[in-house]
């Protein structure tokens, strides 16, 4: 797969970042999305639909942020997060139950729990916005 894109994190000294409600100290990072076989749109970021979600290399992508333990949060596109969630299931890397523990969801689609690292959120259709925890 092609290398990541990295995003906005924060300005320099920290503080508010144009177009966005976090990014403030450096625990947040925007990261593209896999598209096609593998591809990363090098010059920014770009809308991925479903169809055309390289779910295989999200899930990944994901696998290995997670498996450092320093992830706290990562938010997508819901139609994204369920192509990356069936993925991880239907390849045998996740149980349905593993995948629930992962992409968080309430017996009511509508609403999503605190826990869990995986959310939804509206805009993120062409990136993830992935949060780190902050060190002691």
């Amino acid at each position: 797969a092609d290398p990541i894109v990295v995003g906005d994190i924060s300005t320099r000294s920290g503080g508010h970042l144009e177009g966005h409600k976090s990014h403030m100290g450096g625990l947040d990072a925007d990261i593209g999305l896999y598209w096609g076989e593998g591809k990363m749109y090098m010059a920014g970021f770009r809308e991925v639909s479903p169809q055309n979600l390289d779910a295989h290399s999200n899930w990944l992508l994901i696998r290995a942020m997670l498996a450092t333990g320093d992830v706290e949060r990562i938010l997508l596109d819901q139609k994204l997060i369920n192509a990356v969630r069936r993925h991880a299931i239907d390849s045998g890397d996740l149980t349905v139950s593993e995948a629930n523990r992962i992409f968080w969801r309430s017996s009511d689609p509508r609403v999503w729990s605190q826990d869990g690292v995986v959310h939804h959120i509206e805009g993120h259709k062409h990136h993830m916005h992935v949060r780190v925890k902050c060190p002691e």
